[in-house]
C-alpha cells in the first residue's frame, strides 16, 4: 500500500488492492493518522537531524493525503505547517554585534545560471531518490525518450531509472520523469559534483554532486551514526513484541558553515516536487539519504560468519 502511494507499486500489487477498496481505504486512514502522529513528534525533536526527519514526516504525509485522494475523492487537509520558533523570527537583515552588515560569500563554484531556450537534465530530490527531468525557460518539458538520451549523455547509468509522477514546472506545465533509487546513482553523482558530466545538465545535478561529495567526505571520515527508528503500523499493533524498526545511517558532525553555503545556492528545481519545502530540510534530508546509502552498501559488503549448526540436545 505504501508502495502505491509512493508511485512504485506493481500492477500486480495495484490489482490486489482494488480487489478490496474498502479495506485499503481504512488501512490508508490508519497509515494517515500514524502520519500525523509521526509528523507532531518529529517536529517536537531537537538536535540537528529535527530538520531532515521533519522533511520525511511532511513528504510521506503528502503522498498518503494524495494516495486518499486519488482512491476516494476525499480531500483530507494537508499537515498544517509549522510555526518558526522565535529565535527563527528575526528581520533577514538583522546586524552584527559590532552593527555592521556582513556582505554575502563570493562562492566561486556555485552553480552555473540556467540559459533561457536550452533543454537541459534537471535533478530533483525525493527521500531516498533521485527524480531526473529535462527542461529549462522557454522550453517545452523533454519526454521519457529525450531525457534517457539526456542522461546516456551525462554518462548516468541507465539501469536503475523508472518511471516517476510528473514534475510540474512553471510556466511550462507537467514535465515527464523517471526516478532511481540514491544508492544506485551514487557515483555519478559524484562524478556531476566534480565536474566530471557534459554541458547539458542543468545546476541541480551539480548541486546534487557537491552534496553526494560532501556525504562520502563525512563517510570516509567515519562521521555517521546509525539510528534505530520504529516503522510506521501497518496493522493495528505495532509496539511491544509486534513493533519493527529499521536502522538509519545519519551525518554526524556537519559543520553549519558548510551547510549554510550549500544551502544558499540550492537550484529551485531540485525542490522541484514540493517547492514549499524549507531549502536547509532539503539539504539534510539529501545529504542524509545519501549517507544512509553508503551505510547501507557498506553493511552489505561485509562478509559475515556462517553460523555454526545446530546440535541436538542431549537426552
Amino acid at each position: 500500500m505504501e508502495l502505491e502511494a509512493e508511485g512504485e507499486a506493481t500492477p500486480e500489487q495495484v490489482a490486489v488492492l482494488e480487489a478490496d477498496e474498502a479495506a485499503w481505504r481504512v488501512s490508508l486512514l490508519r497509515l494517515l493518522l500514524d502520519a500525523d502522529e509521526h509528523l507532531a513528534a518529529a517536529r517536537s525533536l531537537r538536535g540537528e537531524e529535527r530538520d531532515q526527519v521533519i522533511a520525511d514526516a511532511e513528504h510521506t504525509h503528502r503522498q498518503l493525503t494524495e494516495a486518499l485522494a486519488d482512491l476516494t475523492g476525499e480531500q483530507r487537509a494537508p499537515a498544517p505547517p509549522e510555526r518558526p520558533a522565535k529565535a527563527d523570527r528575526q528581520p533577514p537583515n538583522r546586524q552584527t554585534p559590532n552593527h555592521q552588515t556582513q556582505a554575502p560569500r563570493h562562492r566561486e563554484d556555485a552553480p552555473e545560471e540556467i540559459v533561457p531556450g536550452v533543454v537541459r537534465l534537471q535533478l530533483s530530490w525525493e527521500p531516498g531518490r533521485v527524480v531526473a527531468w529535462a527542461g529549462g525557460p522557454g522550453c517545452e518539458p523533454a519526454d521519457p525518450d529525450e531525457i534517457a538520451a539526456l542522461l546516456a549523455r551525462a554518462e548516468a547509468p541507465a539501469a536503475p531509472w523508472t518511471a516517476h509522477a510528473g514534475v510540474n514546472v512553471p510556466g511550462s506545465g507537467r514535465a515527464e520523469s523517471v526516478s532511481a533509487p540514491v544508492g544506485e546513482v551514487l557515483g555519478w553523482l559524484v562524478a556531476a559534483g566534480a565536474g566530471q558530466v557534459g554541458a547539458d545538465v542543468g545546476p541541480s545535478v551539480r548541486w546534487l554532486g557537491q552534496v553526494a561529495m560532501w556525504a562520502v567526505e563525512l563517510a570516509a571520515r567515519g562521521a555517521m551514526v546509525p539510528l534505530l527508528r520504529q516503522r510506521r503500523r501497518r496493522t493495528g499493533a505495532s509496539r511491544g513484541e509486534n513493533a519493527s524498526y529499521a536502522v538509519r545511517w545519519t551525518p554526524a558532525l556537519v559543520d553549519p558553515t558548510r551547510l549554510a553555503e550549500i544551502v544558499e545556492v540550492m537550484p529551485g528545481s531540485v525542490a522541484a516536487l514540493d517547492p514549499s519545502v524549507d531549502a536547509r530540510a532539503l539539504t539534510r534530508s539529501a545529504l542524509t539519504g545519501m549517507a544512509d546509502a553508503i551505510g547501507r552498501d557498506s553493511a552489505r559488503r561485509i562478509e559475515v560468519p556462517a553460523a555454526p549448526p545446530d546440535r541436538p540436545h542431549r537426552q
